[in-house]
């Protein structure tokens, strides 16, 4: 698939961004940005911009891609991992913590019906075109029923920072949606813990953000989110409320509420932890 990952460029898009980053505490009740979330699974929007969720101003939806209950008679070794006895009830379990997690939160969620990879036949591939259709009419409605929201904002994988099929299917699919939609505005998130793994082959992020331009012949536009004290310590909670999904990191001996908080250090410095998002624009 070519790298024409982002065509808008309208002066709003950034008049958007910059304000959305830029406004104080007292600003946030007032913002009319609406910011949806692109999740590929249950837990996603959480560990990559779990910050955004708690701190930008506006409206948020957090729409979890892959979030199809399987059928009966099921269960994957992932499964048996989190302590599930089927691939149903594992799916229902985090249906459970979504839900919770969503309510402390304050955010709208919406979960489509589309299989994790882990429980199709060919867990590579999807149904791109169900997946873009059903993607692309909830942002038309959410953008219908947020009339005074001038600003929608969404937020997706990075195709360049992740490697998960599921992820990268989702993020694409974003993809194409927006590049016929001048009123969608596309920002990606760093896609953690994938991204997690550059720390062990990248000194530090200008060196990644190099050789991106260079694998894509992109330029890179880099927005920084800082995490307060505060916020990282809320993220933490959040994360840790996915007990199903921390179970296989701590088989292999993983904590990923801590993991979590190393990276944000990483990206951006230890005494100025961020969630870092980009922006391409690719010849």
């Amino acid at each position: 698939m070519p790298h024409t990952l982002i065509s808008n460029t309208h002066a709003i898009y950034w008049t958007c961004v910059m304000l959305l980053v830029k406004q104080s505490t007292t600003a946030l009740q007032t913002s009319s940005t609406l910011s949806v979330v692109i999740s590929p699974h249950i837990d996603d929007a959480i560990l990559s911009a779990g910050g955004w969720l708690l701190s930008m101003p506006g409206y948020k939806v957090v729409v979890n891609v892959f979030a199809g209950i399987p059928s009966a008679g099921m269960r994957t070794h992932r499964d048996a991992l989190s302590g599930c006895s089927s691939s149903r009830a594992a799916m229902q379990l985090r249906h459970l913590e979504e839900k919770e997690i969503m309510s402390k939160l304050g955010v709208e969620f919406i979960n489509l019906k589309f299989l994790d990879g882990q429980y199709r036949q060919q867990p590579h591939s999807a149904n791109m075109t169900a997946i873009i259709e059903s993607i692309q009419e909830l942002l038309r409605d959410l953008k219908a029923q947020h009339p005074g929201h001038n600003c929608l904002i969404v937020l997706a994988p990075s195709p360049l920072s992740t490697t998960h099929s599921d992820h990268t299917i989702a993020s694409h699919a974003v993809m194409q949606i927006a590049e016929h939609s001048s009123w969608i505005h596309l920002l990606f998130y760093s896609d953690f813990p994938y991204t997690r793994t550059a720390m062990h082959v990248h000194q530090n992020v200008a060196e990644l953000t190099t050789d991106i331009q260079q694998h894509v012949q992109c330029k890179v536009q880099r927005i920084q989110v800082p995490l307060s004290p505060a916020v990282i310590t809320a993220k933490k909670q959040l994360i840790g409320m996915y007990k199903s999904q921390a179970r296989p990191f701590l088989e292999r001996g993983v904590n990923i509420t801590e993991w979590g908080s190393e990276y944000a250090k990483w990206m951006c410095g230890v005494h100025a932890p961020c969630e870092v998002y980009h922006t391409y624009k690719c010849k």
